[in-house]
């Protein structure tokens, strides 16, 4: 282990406390944050505690939280904090008891951690690197979350955009016209001979949602031979029609044979099939409540053929669906790289917890002179 880090117990370093109140004593309208198991913060009238904290949830999602101030906690929510500030910086332990949280997930794969005992706080293993770089860390890792945060900003402005534009694009006055029209609907059947073939040669084939909940659009892993007739090709519009993923969609990227459950719609011209797209999502809201089934809906092909959207002029769709494609687009770029920082904060902040890597002090000079 390299110079600085004292490998010790957190125990020794911190304050446990817990909240003494139930879930009900929440207050809609209260002048205090009020911390429970639930990843959202809640309000309450009475504050029990003051100051920096770090609050963990004992159960339920695991979560962990940042606080300075006066608030309140439910029972099951550890509130800790350092005992010497000079020696644990609480921003610290909050970016450590985040990478433990993830570090419990990773043991207890599979299984269900009911809840969470003091023990496991006490005995959790910490490398403690000297106070100055473990204010450099926080640091750091703030800096990687303000952009995140930035990203989601970007998103979420992205996202409404889009909404706008849809909202404007298909509530607009004009020619309506029904889905069968403008594009062919094929309805997925149960397959009819289909027979694997281990030699992977055939046509892949989607049986149901399954593809949609594992979003995987590159195909099952082996191939199938079938004399089923309904089959799907690159650029179809796969839409399922049942279950608890009624209404989700994705261009197919692939040839396909379609099983029950699932519509491949097709257009002729690729911009017309964006823009079909487009109308089935923001026509969702009208398609879904119409539909069939006990608990779960279930898109009829007339209900689906008979769909209704806005048809202007070739040029009009043309300039709305490049317009609407290239908002998505850039929505689902900072989708990634959202995804792609996230990832490279949780390596970092594993290299430095583990002392792996070292933040140098002439980091504070750099920072001071920025």
């Amino acid at each position: 282990m390299r110079d600085g880090l004292v490998e010790t117990k957190l125990g020794q370093y911190i304050h446990i406390n817990t909240g003494k109140l139930d879930v009900n004593a929440a207050s809609e309208f209260g002048e205090y944050p009020f911390f429970t198991c639930s990843k959202e913060t809640y309000r309450i009238d009475e504050a029990a505690f003051e100051g920096e904290s770090v609050l963990v949830a004992g159960n339920g999602d695991l979560n962990v939280k940042y606080y300075d101030g006066k608030f309140n906690a439910y029972q099951r929510t550890y509130v800790l904090n350092s005992i010497d500030r000079s020696i644990l910086d609480n921003q610290f332990l909050f970016l450590y008891m985040q990478s433990y949280i993830e570090y419990l997930r990773s043991e207890t794969r599979g299984t269900v951690i009911q809840y969470l005992k003091k023990g496991q706080f006490t005995d959790a293993k910490i490398k403690l690197p000297p106070l100055p770089e473990q204010k450099r860390i926080v640091d750091l890792i703030s800096s990687v979350d303000s952009y995140i945060e930035a990203l989601q900003q970007q998103q979420n402005f992205a996202k409404q955009m889009l909404q706008a534009l849809s909202q404007k694009t298909f509530l607009a006055q004009g020619d309506f016209v029904q889905l069968h029209t403008v594009a062919t609907c094929i309805m997925g059947q149960s397959p009819e001979g289909a027979t694997c073939n281990k030699d992977g040669i055939g046509t892949p084939l989607l049986t149901g949602p399954t593809e949609f909940q594992k979003n995987n659009w590159v195909g099952p892993p082996r191939q199938w031979t079938t004399n089923e007739t309904k089959i799907s090709i690159s650029q179809d519009i796969l839409f399922c029609v049942r279950g608890a993923t009624a209404g989700r969609m994705n261009l197919t990227n692939y040839r396909s044979v379609i099983g029950r459950g699932l519509a491949a719609i097709r257009c002729e011209d690729p911009l017309d099939t964006h823009f079909v797209r487009f109308a089935l999502q923001f026509g969702l809201n009208q398609l879904l409540p119409a539909a069939g089934g006990t608990i779960f809906p279930n898109i009829s092909q007339s209900q689906l053929r008979n769909f209704k959207l806005p048809w202007p002029s070739e040029t009009e769709r043309r300039s709305l669906a490049n317009l609407l494609k290239s908002v998505e687009d850039n929505a689902g770029t900072l989708s990634q790289n959202i995804i792609a920082t996230k990832n490279l904060r949780f390596s970092l902040l594993n290299a430095l917890l583990t002392g792996e890597h070292e933040i140098p002090a002439s980091y504070d000079k750099v920072m001071g002179a920025a």
